[in-house]
């Protein structure tokens, strides 16, 4: 089986890289995932974020609740993000 990462086999990159840009969503809109409650998702919301990230890399979330470093944490560990890496530039 051919392996899209083994840098000596350019063929199955190129195949792996049209797969992935024809599914890719590139409306900014379709990304946006509505989200109730970011510390306790649904499955619904769960899985919609993860098909965005599967399809495009990336997922955005909009929510009207209150977001602390707390209820984020838990948002990323619902998604599997267990470590945050830390941001030298934050305050």
């Amino acid at each position: 089986m051919s392996n899209p990462f083994d840098l000596t086999d350019n063929g199955a990159y190129q195949r792996w890289r049209e797969r992935k840009l024809a599914q890719a969503i590139t409306a900014p809109d379709d990304l946006i995932v509505e989200i109730a409650d970011p510390a306790a998702l649904i499955a619904v919301e769960r899985n919609e974020l993860l098909a965005r990230c599967r399809r495009s890399n990336m997922a955005i979330y909009a929510t009207r609740a209150d977001m602390d470093e707390r209820t984020v944490q838990q948002l990323g560990a619902q998604l599997g993000l267990l470590r945050l890496d830390a941001n030298w530039l934050a305050g």
